[in-house]
């Protein structure tokens, strides 16, 4: 237990300025009391607890392959199904064609400080009659072509039973996930996505969460703690009358610009959501929304909604008007800094932007 680790560390000038203090002496995965001192006087005190490590020899470790841009794509190949494969910190990961995958993995960035790993995709699919366990993106930033690129774009018949993106960036798709079956004869579902400590933007018009044909299923969709920016659409569900979703859930997410041009936060033209859709502390910011769609049998749940005065749209029953613009509500949108400055609004929106 680190708790009976103890080490005093003076704070700079610069330390101070900068209200930083990096410390690089901690180990993995142990727990640590930090306490701030003015002068003999306590100015507070926190517990946390560090990551795990990634020294675990049963790890594919992909840095010593630093320079190699399909480094991933040939261990993606080769791992043994629920493979864990690390990634150097600002290294770039190219995939120049869709990649289908069968097994179960889990990618992420070495722990550090420094810009994570960029995975750079056209799109990933699934080989075809495959039923995988998990798939977990941590750590990682995840980009495609905005115009016709995608993390997922599902094509063939099968099973994702857990697909969790946890701390990643994903920027410039056309769709994050697309569950696309080709015909009534094809068959996919996605049985839980979660979507965690992420930030999405620039998404075109197939939105976050997609599904595309009669026979997709995204079956239960969690979107928590994470910011949507440059989003045009968030979840669409496309020519589909069976195989109904069980639940859909969204809470402390930050939307700005999301969704735009007059489209919606939700949009089931013909399905259903077994258990409801429920968004609860969220913040809509800056944006033109569209009513959401969807039959009249599904339950909706708003909780805790709130919106700036240059949002609009009725993106969701019971949104709460803050009467506060965007530009006074965060500190700095145009430069990506959420960071609220508004305390009517410090309780509400993705809690990495909290005071």
């Amino acid at each position: 237990d680190s708790l009976n680790y103890t080490k005093q560390y003076d704070l700079s000038s610069g330390d101070k300025a900068a209200t930083l203090k990096l410390i690089n002496e901690l180990a993995a995965n142990s727990t640590y009391a930090i306490q701030l001192f003015a002068g003999n006087k306590s100015m507070g005190k926190m517990i946390l607890k560090t990551r795990n490590g990634v020294d675990d020899p049963s790890f594919v470790d992909l840095r010593p392959m630093a320079g190699d841009p399909s480094a991933l794509k040939n261990a993606l190949l080769t791992a043994a199904d629920g493979a864990t494969i690390v990634l150097k910190r600002g290294e770039e990961y190219i995939f120049e064609e869709s990649f289908s995958v069968d097994k179960s993995f889990k990618v992420i960035s070495e722990p550090g400080f420094s810009p994570a790993a960029h995975i750079k995709l056209n799109s990933i699919n699934v080989v075809e009659g495959s039923t995988i366990n998990s798939i977990i993106f941590q750590d990682v930033k995840i980009s495609s072509d905005f115009d016709a690129g995608y993390v997922f774009n599902i094509q063939s018949a099968g099973k994702i039973n857990n697909l969790i993106f946890e701390n990643c960036q994903l920027t410039d798709h056309r769709g994050v996930v697309r569950v696309r079956a080709l015909s009534n004869s094809v068959y996919f579902m996605i049985e839980n996505l979660h979507i965690n400590h992420s930030i999405v933007q620039n998404v075109k018009d197939f939105g976050v969460a997609n599904i595309g044909h009669v026979n997709g299923n995204i079956k239960n969709t969690t979107i928590q703690n994470s910011t949507i920016i440059n989003a045009q659409r968030f979840i669409v569900t496309q020519n589909r009358n069976t195989n109904h979703d069980e639940s859909v859930t969204v809470s402390d997410v930050t939307f700005y610009n999301s969704p735009n041009g007059g489209q919606r936060l939700y949009d089931y033209t013909n399905g259903l959501v077994t258990n409801g859709v429920k968004v609860t502390n969220c913040l809509f910011a800056s944006s033109a929304a569209g009513n959401p769609r969807a039959s009249n049998n599904l339950t909706v749940q708003s909780i805790n909604n709130f919106s700036t005065s240059d949002f609009t749209g009725a993106v969701i029953v019971g949104l709460n008007a803050s009467g506060i613009s965007s530009a006074n509500a965060f500190v700095s949108p145009s430069e990506g800094n959420f960071t609220l400055q508004a305390p009517s609004l410090f309780h509400v929106g993705d809690p990495r932007w909290r005071p």
